[in-house]
């Protein structure tokens, strides 16, 4: 009943998450500049917003800076009307990126990697940068259009230089640097641009993970308990973890790790050892779970799988019940993970909380005429370190 509950909550939480991916409205400002955003509210004086990095956070402009607003139903309403003589079509280039996201200025040159333009309100002024393979398409001033989708690093068939709108005499500002306040518009790649093959799409790390059995859950205490079970309170072990990014805010993740735990218990008369017990127990716990981001790098992960327990018990020769066996489970095991993924370059850091559910079933020592039989609950903080495949 409890593993139907939790691929019930499962498929709700995935649903939730495809719900959120959500097409924008595009808001169209006066001086031709166009931002991906969702309408909160339309007052008289303003128009307040959020935009897509920046989810939760409300955003205002005058309404009198807005010529248009293009919701993502396909409507439009306009809200501020051009003065008269000013023709809605633009004297300016138009930069079509990969999500659609339009951005106006004047192209003055390219090279291999970068395309360079400046804004229509200081054609004088900063160059600014895009990447190539963000473009879709320019449409030039002149009416010319250029298409980059499937033509990055190959020579186009209208030429830069044959663009009207890229004056030859504009000086070469390659090397300024926009400031960052400006480029929050056109900052955030898109799912398209940002995932483009399989392997872009998975991401790896492995690390330590320290793991803690509480004392006041772990009732039957077999577990815990020195005398009979496997004395085991707290333990150091590794994992690995690979993720699969099917959507920005979700991926489908495996982790497996590794945990091994050895007790030894000498019994003595006078001081002196007469015969010794050693119990060794192995867990490889291998989960299959869901890992949703709502925001930035924090995840919250769901997880459900199976724990394989490898344990023997093995005893000196003068000990009163001789035994040398070895007994296995693999019990049902579930869960779940808080954590947050920090991108430092080419590395990728994974620092999350899990607590986890073993349902152990007969694991018997027939030596003995014992059986361990519990649920036993594990909480345990993990490092993962990887590389960053997954581009900013």
């Amino acid at each position: 009943m409890k593993i139907r509950l939790l691929f019930f909550i499962l498929f709700l939480t995935v649903q939730l998450a495809l719900g959120q991916t959500t097409r924008s409205d595009v808001l169209h400002k006066l001086d031709r500049q166009t931002v991906n955003v969702k309408i909160d509210e339309l007052t008289d004086t303003e128009v307040i917003y959020f935009e897509p990095t920046a989810p939760k956070a409300k955003k205002k402009i005058a309404r009198s800076q807005v010529w248009k607003i293009v919701f993502s139903d396909g409507s439009t309403e306009v809200l501020t009307p051009l003065p008269d003589g000013v023709s809605t079509t633009s004297k300016v280039d138009q930069i079509t990126l990969i999500d659609q996201t339009v951005v106006q200025g004047k192209v003055s040159r390219r090279d291999d990697r970068k395309l360079y333009y400046t804004k229509p309100e200081t054609p004088d002024g900063p160059q600014y940068e895009l990447l190539l393979s963000r473009l879709d398409h320019i449409r030039y001033a002149d009416g010319k259009e250029e298409t980059f989708r499937k033509a990055v690093g190959s020579t186009p068939s209208v030429g830069i230089s044959s663009a009207p709108s890229a004056p030859a005499s504009q000086p070469d500002r390659s090397t300024e640097k926009e400031p960052k306040s400006q480029l929050t518009e056109y900052s955030a790649p898109s799912a398209s641009a940002r995932y483009s093959n399989a392997f872009g799409r998975l991401q790896a790390t492995i690390g330590p993970e320290f793991a803690y059995y509480p004392d006041p859950v772990n009732k039957d205490r077999a577990w815990l308990n020195d005398s009979t079970g496997f004395g085991m309170k707290q333990n150091i072990g590794a994992s690995l973890r690979v993720d699969y990014r099917l959507l920005k805010p979700l991926a489908i993740s495996i982790t497996a790790g590794y945990f091994g735990w050895e007790l030894v218990r000498r019994y003595t008369r006078e001081g002196v050892d007469e015969y010794t017990e050693t119990k060794r127990l192995t867990q490889i716990p291998v989960q299959l779970g869901v890992k949703i981001y709502p925001a930035g790098g924090f995840y919250i992960m769901p997880e459900a799988g199976a724990t394989f327990l490898f344990a023997s018990v093995k005893t000196s020769d003068m000990h009163p019940i001789p035994a040398d066996e070895s007994a296995k489970s693999t019990p049902i095991t579930y869960g779940a993970s808080l954590g947050y993924e920090i991108r430092s370059k080419a590395l990728l850091f994974d620092l999350s909380l899990r607590y986890q559910l073993l349902n152990v079933n007969n694991l018997n020592y027939a030596a003995f005429n014992q059986s361990l039989s519990e649920q036993v609950n594990i909480a345990s903080i993990r490092l993962g370190i990887g590389f960053n495949a997954i581009k900013k």
